[in-house]
């Protein structure tokens, strides 16, 4: 599914946001956003906003009044606060209040509800809990899984490691890129945290000021420390790491996992 922004201009309380923007997403992919008004951006894509100029195009259908209903049905955002997100207390409830919204029957409903829950490794006992009372890492969980119900072909996460401890960031990461892999999606993810973004992005675009994009091969890009520098951008822990062994004449390579940084090092030790 591509995406095309195409001179987007939006004002947000009277703030200039974007001028004259122009972006073109591809995928099935996952592709990292980063820098200056991500969940903006997230917003337009989803057409949560719309923008004040420009058009925003997915596949062959380009976003206006007459298509609003369908073309949000092609795009599911995971925001970074749940109460944002959900209007109903229970999962089932709010399943249920999402499918009927959009006219599925109730036999597709239930096959709905329990596929996606499936699909984040949750069971049917899930279907009565009060979402507000599950864990941080239950919810986001949750939140995938309502994103999931109607299928769409492009996935929006803003900050979504946010209240997760490491174990669940990994069965997070996991996840996605199974979302990816088997189910083809394009997948967006806008976040600060180059540490989470670096294993798992294969492309990165930087948003600065008004119109300014900086878009390519996500690897480039992050072993790139002057330009993450200009941009106020943190290089990940693993590529710095091998940057300061490169330094010391360790000819590591660059890996996205710790463990095969281990493995390059017993290796060069053993010679």
């Amino acid at each position: 599914m591509e995406i095309v922004l195409k001179n987007i201009t939006y004002r947000y309380h009277d703030q200039p946001i974007f001028t004259r923007l122009n972006l073109t997403l591809s995928g099935p992919k996952i592709i990292g956003l980063m820098g200056e008004n991500k969940t903006q951006l997230l917003n337009l894509i989803d057409a949560t906003k719309i923008s004040d100029k420009g058009s925003i195009t997915l596949g062959k259908d380009t976003l206006s009044k007459k298509n609003l209903s369908s073309f949000r049905r092609k795009v599911a955002l995971v925001t970074q606060e749940v109460k944002d997100q959900f209007f109903m207390d229970t999962i089932e409830d709010e399943m249920r209040f999402l499918l009927t919204t959009l006219k599925y029957k109730e036999d597709k409903i239930e096959e709905r509800i329990t596929g996606s829950l499936k699909i984040v490794g949750l069971n049917d006992r899930y279907r009565q809990r009060n979402i507000l009372e599950l864990s941080s890492s239950e919810q986001k969980l949750v939140q995938l899984a309502v994103a999931l119900l109607y299928n769409p072909k492009v996935i929006l996460l803003d900050e979504p490691m946010i209240y997760l401890d490491y174990p669940n960031k990994r069965r997070l990461l996991r996840l996605l890129k199974q979302l990816k892999e088997k189910y083809k999606k394009t997948i967006i993810i806008a976040s600060n945290d180059s540490n989470f973004l670096y294993p798992i992005v294969e492309e990165l675009v930087i948003l600065h000021h008004q119109k300014g994009v900086v878009q390519g091969d996500s690897n480039t890009l992050f072993q790139d420390s002057k330009k993450l520098a200009k941009y106020g951008i943190e290089v990940p822990y693993l590529v710095d790491f091998t940057n300061k062994a490169k330094e010391l004449n360790v000819r590591l390579s660059y890996h996205k996992d710790i463990r095969d940084i281990i493995k390059d090092i017993y290796k060069h030790v053993d010679r």
